[in-house]
């Protein structure tokens, strides 16, 4: 018997879909280059790896504009690649950097949002888990403890499908995402959603930054560290 959990989330990839211009991009785009503006916040300098192997194209990133002071992003799977199909360990990363072009705001807060997860099986000790860490430019986390924030469902019932944190308004922020499925039976889910709320700046606009030029460097810095604990978790 399958288990399936679908949260009001779906209803807002709909909107998307149907009332926001937003084009939906390939992962695999993004990884190569490209870029996604949502609003006043432009999404760039994206990295992703896998304890499996995975087809990037077909796993299709969305820009949610329809609350202008909370811009973000859709997850959403086409292939069900997010999971397991037997007992098993399956772990994805996905880092990006978020950055603002109208310098009258900034990025304060994010929420987190798990949609259309499943085990097959109840009571079978299965976990799925989203834990994320969010970084100012210098690299320094914007919370006090990692991950900053995660979601977490079971197959007893238990967990959270949202979550959130405050922190100081920032120019620019780096998202570090790590999805984490062990079940002894079949699970997974298809979508997870992202949000970034703003507000206007207070007193002078400072001279901009040099984020953008150095950004991709310190993805790249970031990535392999992070793929470095990865992969040591999943040898433990």
């Amino acid at each position: 018997m399958i288990r399936k959990k679908t949260i009001t989330f779906m209803g807002t990839l709909l909107l998307v879909v149907t009332s926001v211009s937003v084009e939906a991009i390939p992962l695999l785009d993004l990884m190569d280059g490209r870029s996604i503006q949502v609003g006043d916040k432009v999404f760039s300098d994206w990295r992703a790896v896998s304890s499996q192997k995975m087809d990037y194209s077909k796993i299709h990133v969305l820009g949610d504009s329809a609350d202008a002071m909370n811009p973000g992003l859709i997850f959403a799977d086409e292939l069900n690649q997010i999971g397991v199909s037997t007992s098993d360990i399956f772990s994805l990363e996905i880092i990006y950097s978020v950055s603002v072009i109208d310098r009258s705001k900034q990025i304060k807060d994010t929420s987190l949002m798990l949609g259309d997860y499943y085990f097959e099986g109840l009571d079978k000790g299965g976990t799925i888990k989203i834990a994320e860490d969010i970084f100012n430019f210098s690299n320094n986390l914007l919370c006090v403890r990692s991950p900053c924030q995660s979601v977490m469902v079971d197959t007893r019932g238990g967990g959270n499908t949202t979550d959130g944190i405050n922190f100081e308004p920032q120019d620019m922020i780096w998202v570090d995402t790590n999805i984490l499925i062990e079940s002894p039976v079949p699970a997974g889910f298809s979508r997870f959603a992202q949000y970034f709320s703003q507000i206007s700046r207070n007193g002078a606009v400072p001279e901009p930054e040099t984020a953008l030029l150095i950004g991709l460097g310190l993805a790249g810095l970031m990535f392999g560290r992070r793929r470095a604990n990865t992969g040591n978790v999943m040898r433990a």
